[in-house]
């Protein structure tokens, strides 16, 4: 094997420098440093599927039952696969099953303080994934945070959604706040698809 010793690759004018050929092994050794300084294509890769979508006002939740949080801003949606209007869900698009990082969180509060257990939920193709229980205790509270996130594996055509459940002493109003502009992001649903 012959060595070449130069301080500089340079291509022709307009052309393009190829190293190797295909079916070659270009090996860098241990020890050895590749700097770059300009543009790089081919190499790695970039998340897909990357939604984020919040909420633009209150949200009135049902008593004692599960009800689906409406996340109906949609900020990010690089695939077209949340629905902000009918279904507020996340859908994996065709070719785009894996590996998912999904977050949620919202704000919720009762106008009579009699709040005493807010639980987030996260469903799958329409049943509980996981749950976090946002707020519990043996007397009551005026308002409590929810969040979770996770990393969940995903194939073409599941869905993903947010629902909320409310448990409170009196007959107040249980809401979920998504009021005002420094709210607007409080309340949140968001993924992406992880390099892998």
């Amino acid at each position: 094997m012959a060595t070449l010793f130069v301080d500089k690759l340079d291509p022709q004018s307009g052309t393009a420098l190829e190293i190797g050929s295909s079916g070659d092994t270009i090996t860098i050794p241990s020890g050895a440093t590749i700097t770059n300084n300009g543009t790089q294509t081919g190499f790695g890769g970039t998340n897909e599927c990357i939604w984020f979508a919040s909420q633009n006002g209150d949200q009135t939740i049902s008593h004692n039952s599960n009800t689906k949080v409406a996340f109906s801003n949609e900020v990010i949606d690089t695939d077209s696969a949340y629905d902000p209007t009918t279904n507020y869900r996340f859908t994996v698009p065709s070719g785009k099953g894996g590996t998912y990082r999904v977050d949620f969180g919202f704000w919720c509060y009762d106008s009579g303080g009699n709040l005493q257990q807010a639980v987030g939920y996260l469903y799958k193709n329409g049943s509980d994934l996981f749950n976090i229980r946002g707020q519990h205790n043996a007397g009551a509270e005026y308002a409590g945070y929810v969040n979770m996130s996770s990393v969940i594996t995903l194939s073409a055509g599941d869905y993903l959604e947010v629902y909320c459940y409310g448990q409170e002493s009196g007959s107040s109003t249980f809401v979920i706040s998504g009021s005002g502009n420094a709210a607007k992001f409080r309340n949140f649903f968001s993924g992406y698809k992880l390099i892998t």
